[in-house]
């Protein structure tokens, strides 16, 4: 290998290491757009320098408004409208805030420098809606997981999967993606998953963890799909009121769960939307013979 040459990959790995960073959210700026350089700084003090570029794919992005030089704990919005939103690792902590991913909008946590591709906790309230896409996705051999609950203060973290909106957790390669609600330390708050019509939350597995206050709802016209068979654990979750279904004229449990086999691949689904519609279409013959 030439020196030329050497020389040229050694510049672009200290280049590739450099570009790598812990970015902070400027919680004092006016604009809350995500793909704005100045709402980010270099650093978790007042005086650190702002950012000159958004996050990248090897970067770290902290949403900390009470502890990076902020003038209050919140409360703080922030909006994703592009398609080209990305970090390896998204932490959302210590203030009030919402995050909005907007329709037809993508913010991509890749988890390639951390297993922990996204942690929210320890905020007075939080709240993600998803109203585009959120993935986080990793496409190597090393497992990704999503966080979310606890909070000392007995705060509050929600995520709201509208209509349109869809949140992934997936280890493409060998399917280790894994959503923990309720798996922080601290034994207060909440954490709360609310599926709505037309949302889709895609994981390659679930757990919920030791926190009192938490639980998944699933909204008619809502879906969560699970790799595997996992009808055993969900079918348990709905009977320990960790699942809950919300249908007009249902009970709280009334969820159908199913495993399809796709592209090889089993997959369980609660709820088929399909067969609710069915199920729901078979209830209205019967009021009608009824009448």
């Amino acid at each position: 290998m030439s020196k030329k040459l050497i020389s040229l990959v050694l510049v672009l790995a200290i280049a590739g290491i450099a570009s790598a960073a812990d970015m902070y959210w400027n919680s004092d700026v006016s604009s809350g757009a995500w793909n704005v350089a100045s709402n980010w700084k270099l650093g978790s003090t007042a005086t650190s320098s702002i950012a000159t570029q958004v996050p990248q794919l090897g970067d770290q992005a902290w949403v900390r408004p009470s502890l990076n030089g902020s003038i209050s704990a919140g409360p703080i919005t922030i909006n994703v409208t592009s398609t080209d939103a990305v970090t390896h690792r998204l932490n959302m902590n210590y203030g009030t805030m919402t995050l909005n991913v907007q329709t037809g909008a993508v913010l991509t946590n890749s988890g390639t420098m951390a297993a922990t591709g996204w942690q929210m906790y320890n905020t007075t309230a939080s709240v993600v809606n998803v109203d585009g896409t959120l993935k986080n996705e990793r496409g190597d051999a090393t497992a990704i997981t999503v966080k979310i609950g606890g909070a000392a203060g007995g705060g509050s973290q929600t995520i709201n999967i509208n209509d349109g909106g869809v949140m992934t957790v997936k280890q493409t390669a060998l399917g280790n993606g894994s959503f923990q609600i309720g798996t922080t330390a601290t034994a207060a708050g909440s954490a709360y998953v609310t599926i709505n019509d037309g949302g889709l939350l895609d994981v390659d597995s679930y757990t919920f963890g030791t926190l009192s206050n938490k639980k998944m709802t699933i909204k008619v016209g809502g879906l969560m799909k699970v790799r595997g068979n996992a009808t055993a654990q969900i079918n348990a979750d709905i009977t320990a009121n960790k699942i809950v279904g919300q249908y007009v004229g249902w009970p709280t449990q009334g969820l159908a769960v199913w495993t399809k086999v796709e592209g090889g691949q089993t997959y369980t689904y609660v709820p088929e939307p399909a067969t609710v519609a069915l199920l729901g279409l078979g209830s209205l013959m019967l009021l009608r013979r009824k009448r």
